[in-house]
């Protein structure tokens, strides 16, 4: 496939997990002990955050945890939590919004046919939500636009989040919940972006620069807002390997601080032997670290035709959302599952918790991370991992 030289841009928050030109090898992408880049300056400890969800036996949140209550071992080492933050409005069962859920519905990585299946799980979802407070809707077109059915309201000062020509955000009477109309909403708006010229969906280089360029304005978005967040991604995904034979070149992403390397040119995410490739492991390392920094996880709903096994191979769309799951500590939903990745999004945010410990490894490698409740009858959903930047 053919690959163009790719300059875009991706505000970023501060403090990027992996910079520009410390890119993990895929070996160390799965733990192992690379030294990226041959840096001579000495390991820093730092604080690291951890983002995990309890749950009961019953799948229900639990709520009144403390520190005396986890163990974190990184790297199969025990370490001393210094803090566990937790969200005051979580301790309210009767809270409508706990959280903020923003669900993205995309057009741009889908199966056609199953569009409208799709849409009606969405409705199925939304339509019994008491209150809209706190949940978005937008369309990932298949421009790579993003597109509002309801849209993040816009805060003075702030960047507002790029939508697809065409698009409004229409205020609404505050006694009608947006979600109650979600049936027409969603109709009009799928209706209004299908005329959209469409990306070649051959061109799986070209779809998945636009889609992390998107991903990441989503993200930077909700960090302007407080307390627990979470993105729901309807999607096939996109790989996150390429192949680029010709004139390989790293894409770069323009941030607040300047350009980054979102995706590195090598030969290591090759499937032949003899091409180059181009990994975007980098963006996938910087944008995991973000939304953990601002408590936000991805919960994925990996859409599949009937009867197919999607595939998890390292550099596939699976493997994509495997990775954005287990960096923050979300979840990928299979077999089309729209419904209960949406209700899971508004009931688990009561149970999410920031566990943050001191003494970690600057190193720039991958850390496995397990955790431990001991109280009997908790289950937790947590990150399982993370990149460890260097100064």
């Amino acid at each position: 496939m053919h690959l163009a030289p790719l300059l875009v841009t991706f505000l970023v928050l501060s403090g990027p997990l992996v910079v520009a030109g410390q890119t993990p090898s895929s070996k160390e992408t799965h733990g192992a002990s690379a030294n990226a880049g041959h840096s001579t300056v000495p390991a820093i400890a730092k604080d690291v955050a951890v983002t995990v969800t309890a749950l009961d036996d019953s799948g229900r949140p639990v709520t009144d945890l403390t520190s005396a209550d986890f163990q974190v071992f990184d790297n199969d080492k025990l370490q001393t939590i210094s803090s566990v933050r937790s969200n005051p409005a979580q301790l309210a069962a009767g809270t409508a919004a706990p959280g903020t859920t923003l669900i993205l519905f995309d057009q741009l990585n889908a199966i056609p046919l199953r569009r409208a299946y799709l849409s009606t799980l969405i409705v199925q979802a939304l339509e019994p939500v008491g209150t809209g407070e706190s949940v978005y809707l937008y369309l990932l077109t298949n421009h790579g636009d993003l597109y509002p059915v309801h849209g993040l309201p816009a805060q003075e000062g702030a960047k507002v989040l790029p939508t697809a020509g065409g698009a409004m955000r229409v205020a609404e009477p505050s006694a009608v919940p947006w979600t109650s109309q979600v049936h027409p909403l969603l109709d009009q708006a799928i209706e209004n972006v299908y005329g959209f010229r469409l990306v070649d969906d051959k061109d799986f280089a070209a779809r998945s620069g636009k889609t992390f360029l998107a991903l990441g304005e989503v993200g930077q978005q909700l960090a302007r807002i407080r307390g627990p967040k979470t993105i729901v991604w309807i999607t096939t995904g996109v790989w996150n390997w390429l192949d680029f034979p010709y004139g390989c070149k790293d894409v770069l992403f323009s941030g607040e601080s300047g350009s980054f390397v979102a995706g590195k040119c090598g030969v290591e995410c090759a499937r032949w032997g003899t091409d180059k490739c181009v990994d975007y492991g980098p963006f996938l390392r910087k944008f995991t670290a973000q939304l953990v920094r601002t408590n936000t996880v991805i919960n994925s709903v990996e859409v599949t035709r009937e009867g197919t096994i999607p595939r998890a191979d390292r550099g596939t769309a699976g493997d994509t959302l495997e990775q954005l799951s287990r960096q923050t500590g979300g979840k990928v939903y299979l077999n089309n599952d729209v419904g209960k990745a949406i209700s899971d999004s508004f009931a688990n945010a009561r149970g999410r918790y920031q566990i943050v410990y001191a003494g970690a490894s600057a190193d720039g490698k991958y850390h496995k991370l397990r955790l431990v409740c001991a109280r009997a009858g908790v289950h937790l959903q947590a990150q399982q991992g993370y990149f460890a930047a260097q100064p």
